[in-house]
């Protein structure tokens, strides 16, 4: 092997002129014994008084920090027997009584700049213990910038020069004085159920208890059986023990959220009282049947009445918005049924329906329906229509004719709309509670 030897003077030259680095060191060491851990730069206080700075003892032993200094855009020197644990926190603040419940140190001259700032921590000795120079933009991250959190190291026994090294607080304010991001309280494993795995039920219909649902609850005693549990998404309806397929649909849910989108003209004048409203609103229906007073039950147009204005003669219109879109199935319509015989020719026979797909849309016709006369009883039926129609947001009813009213007045007593919720028979049981034990502390069931 040939021997070696020290680069010549030559060489030495060489690589000063074209590598600099080589002979120059790019910054000055620092004795991370104590270091910046956690810094709120720029507070979402008016003020921007609320400022602080955390600093971490890296150490399992106390470290004495009588005398030293943050120096930088702040200045603080440590009073006589100021002491950091080993392993803890000091936090020091622009106003310390702006961090209640923070024993912090303070005050401090100067402020840190929003943008950038260099902060240095020296012992009493003027030597250098940690320097970090943070930003709000490149690598280092920008909540911490008015966003309420603040910049924290997620490894505490990291350096501080490097952006890589700091993120974001996970809670407003960060953790003056404590552990950044502390761990979970306690670790918690998971026993995975499959959907048809035994269980144990009660069916008895007596109420077990609410000792039922504790983990330590004694599932062997008399009552309590073993099956197959059955789990739904949603709001489900449980039928017991049912064999063959689910039952068939009593009925489909009344679309509740309906409103007036528009109308001809509704005849309010004097003593009369029809509004549009009343078509909607369940006046003058007592378990779905409707009584046969007119005035605050009822919408009518004013057609041609001298003592109406502005006059509506016949086509007359009426129009509903359902709040949402729905797939309907149905509509049950109330003629006109004010009390008298005369007056039942006042409803609604002739009928175009119109539907549209948003609010204000074009209207598509669905085709032309006949509306029975109302037999001007006080419990009125009505008529329900087949109505099979999806995506529907706004209904148009356009009256062409009524039951021979020569005033040319058009009216209705209430109108519901169904959408295609099914609804169900009730549940036959009269009390059911199902229970998975999990026996292992710290344990719980997640159903798969």
């Amino acid at each position: 092997m040939p021997p070696r030897c020290l680069p010549s003077l030559w060489a030495l030259g060489f690589l000063a002129a074209f590598c600099p680095s080589f002979l120059v060191s790019a910054a000055p060491p620092v004795d991370s014994v104590v270091v910046f851990n956690e810094i709120m730069y720029h507070p979402t206080d008016p003020t921007g008084d609320a400022e602080w700075i955390e600093v971490h003892n890296q150490m399992g032993i106390n470290v004495d920090l009588s005398d030293w200094q943050v120096t930088g855009g702040v200045n603080y020197t440590f009073a006589d027997g100021t002491v950091i644990p080993g392993g803890g926190y000091l936090v020091i603040a622009k106003a310390p009584g702006l961090l209640p419940g923070v024993s912090a140190l303070g005050p401090w001259t100067g402020s840190l700049d929003n943008g950038g700032e260099t902060i240095r921590l020296r012992d009493k000795n003027e030597r250098l213990m940690d320097e970090l120079s943070y930003g709000d933009s490149g690598d280092w991250p920008v909540g911490p910038d008015g966003g309420g959190v603040t910049l924290a190291k997620p490894h505490e026994d990291s350096t501080s020069p490097e952006a890589a090294n700091w993120s974001v607080s996970q809670q407003v304010g960060g953790t003056p004085g404590a552990v950044n991001f502390p761990p979970p309280p306690s670790a918690v494993t998971s026993k995975l159920i499959g959907l048809h795995d035994p269980w144990k039920y009660n069916n008895t219909g007596t109420d077990p208890g609410p000792t039922w649902k504790d983990p330590g609850y004694n599932d062997t005693v008399a009552g309590w059986l073993t099956g197959n549990a059955l789990f739904h998404y949603g709001n489900p309806t449980i039928y017991d023990d049912y064999v063959g397929p689910p039952p068939a649909p009593v009925g489909y849910a009344e679309v509740t959220s309906v409103s007036i989108a528009g109308f001809s003209t509704e005849a309010i004048a004097g003593a009369t009282a029809r509004g549009a409203i009343n078509c909607i609103n369940g006046s003058g229906l007592t378990n779905g049947l409707h009584g046969n007073v007119g005035a605050g039950t009822m919408w009518m147009t004013n057609g041609n009445s001298i003592a109406l204005n502005p006059k509506d003669p016949l086509p007359a219109d009426i129009k509903f918005d359902l709040g949402s879109n729905q797939n309907l199935t149905s509509i049950h319509v109330w003629n006109y049924n004010e009390a008298g015989a005369a007056n039942l020719n006042r409803g609604c026979k002739t009928v175009e329906i119109f539907v549209a797909s948003s609010v204000g849309g074009p209207l598509t016709s669905t085709g032309i329906f006949t509306f029975n006369v109302a037999g001007g009883l006080t419990t009125e039926a009505g008529q329900v229509i087949p109505f099979v129609q999806n995506n529907v947001r706004q209904i148009q009813f356009l009256v062409t004719a009524n039951w021979g009213n020569a005033t040319q007045y058009a009216g209705l007593s209430e109108v519901k709309f169904y959408n295609d919720v099914p609804i169900l028979p009730p549940l036959r049981c009269t009390g059911r509670a199902w229970r998975k034990s999990c026996r292992t502390p710290g344990q719980r069931p997640t159903v798969r």
